[in-house]
């Protein structure tokens, strides 16, 4: 009995119809292919815009700790905020 891979001849026989029978058409293939790149793009654009919102509030709340700092050395300065 002649096995490839542990499959006898009628098995992969059985096994190709099997394959041949599930192909996808070019039209199917472009389609999957279409809605593919559109979720990446779709992906990278909420990634980018992910970024770009985690840096701004990162330098928004630097700023603003800046500030209360130095709102407090100016309070502590004129007295309004005693240590």
């Amino acid at each position: 009995m002649d096995r490839r891979n542990g499959f006898s001849p009628a098995q992969l026989e059985e096994l190709q119809e099997i394959v041949d029978s599930r192909k996808l058409s070019d039209d199917q293939v472009e389609d999957i292919a279409a809605r593919a790149a559109t979720k990446a793009v779709e992906q990278m654009t909420n990634d980018a815009y992910r970024m770009v919102g985690k840096t701004f509030v990162d330098k928004f709340l630097w700023i603003v700790g800046v500030l209360v700092i130095a709102l407090a050395s100016w309070a502590a300065g004129k007295g309004i905020l005693k240590s």
